[in-house]
């Protein structure tokens, strides 16, 4: 079957009813703009069948010996997807846009690195609460933190190294965030060292 032929097919053993609906709903798919409409038939016929298409000297429908679903039948041929050093951001972006909730992450040759899906996206970045710090980590780097963040670079080192960060808002008072920061550090150390 190709991308563009349309089978119209009664029950898997058909009947007279079945077959003349199929060719006459055939025959009415291609009127009504699906010109590649053809009726089929998943069983053989019988003399009542061959009866009547031989009275009104209509052959008999295609017949097809297997209608299981097939993955190209279901599958999107027109693929959407992000190659692996994109940002999160734009991804979500991509998903948002398209409405989609799964998104392939693609090499430049096409190799499949892995899918992206909204809800282990979920996971992420709305951790279960023993989990929280684990949350805060990003493994990013400066010019993809900017380009997610809409920033402009001001002076960067080394723009492209992706680096193991921790995530903090600092939306509180100035010394508030100091004091959180340095317990931060301090914790971070301690681990560092045992």
């Amino acid at each position: 079957m190709s991308d563009s032929e349309l089978l119209v097919i009664g029950h898997r053993n058909p009947d007279t009813d079945a077959i003349c609906s199929a060719i006459g709903y055939a025959e009415f798919k291609r009127r009504t703009g699906s010109p590649h409409a053809e009726a089929a038939r998943c069983g053989d016929t019988n003399d009542r069948i061959d009866f009547v298409l031989e009275t009104f000297g209509v052959p008999a429908p295609r017949f097809v010996a297997d209608v299981s679903p097939k993955v190209r039948d279901v599958m999107a041929s027109s693929l959407i997807s992000v190659p692996p050093t994109d940002t999160v951001a734009h991804a979500l972006g991509v998903m948002d846009e398209k409405n989609i909730r799964v998104l392939p992450v693609l090499t430049e040759d096409g190799v499949c690195k892995g899918l992206l899906s909204v809800f282990k996206m979920t996971k992420f970045f709305m951790p279960a609460p023993g989990r929280l710090l684990e949350s805060r980590r990003v493994l990013a780097s400066i010019r993809n933190l900017a380009l997610t963040l809409d920033a402009k670079m001001v002076f960067a080192a080394k723009p492209d190294q992706e680096e193991d960060l921790i995530l903090m808002i600092a939306a509180m008072n100035p010394e508030s965030f100091y004091k959180r920061f340095a317990q931060f550090l301090a914790r971070k150390l301690g681990e560092a060292l045992s």
